[in-house]
């Protein structure tokens, strides 16, 4: 297959990298470490979020770098219903972000990277390359207090 960049995959090609991927990756799997795999790609891919990137690329606004110079108010107010790409010379050259955007991708970004650890941590336990200690039993169990503290 050609090197593409995922936003320029159909439907189907996005399908078969994916297939490959999960043979690639699965091929010396035992019994018990395929199905935690397949469940670790479910779970990942449940927290997909294609709708928001689309709508979110469907509703940017597009204004030349120069506009920045002559009318700033303009573009900052276009700010508050989504992302404003400045281009050069009609090449996107950056993208402008209020404070609010910037905060819900990153904390979507962050919820993804948990959510990878997370499943890391499930198939090093289920495959016996990790174990839990009481220590850490008790360490997690501290947390989690202070976590429903903060609620």
């Amino acid at each position: 297959m050609q090197e593409k960049h995922l936003t320029e995959m159909d439907a189907e090609e996005f399908g078969q990298l994916i297939n490959e991927f999960i043979d690639r990756e699965t091929k010396d799997m035992d019994e018990l470490d395929a199905p935690l795999f397949y469940e670790a790609l479910e779970s990942i891919y449940a927290l997909d979020t294609t709708p928001q990137t689309v709508k979110l690329e469907a509703r940017m606004e597009t204004r030349p770098v120069s506009e920045m110079n002559q009318d700033p108010n303009a573009i900052f107010e276009l700010l508050a219903s989504g992302p404003v790409v400045l281009t050069q010379q009609s090449t996107p050259v950056g993208v402008l972000l209020s404070p609010k955007e910037w905060n819900t991708l990153f904390d979507r970004l962050e919820e993804l990277e948990d959510a990878v650890e997370i499943w890391k941590g499930k198939y090093e336990l289920a495959t016996g390359k990790d174990t839990i200690e009481d220590a850490d039993i008790a360490e997690l169990q501290s947390i989690a207090k202070k976590e429903q503290g903060n609620r």
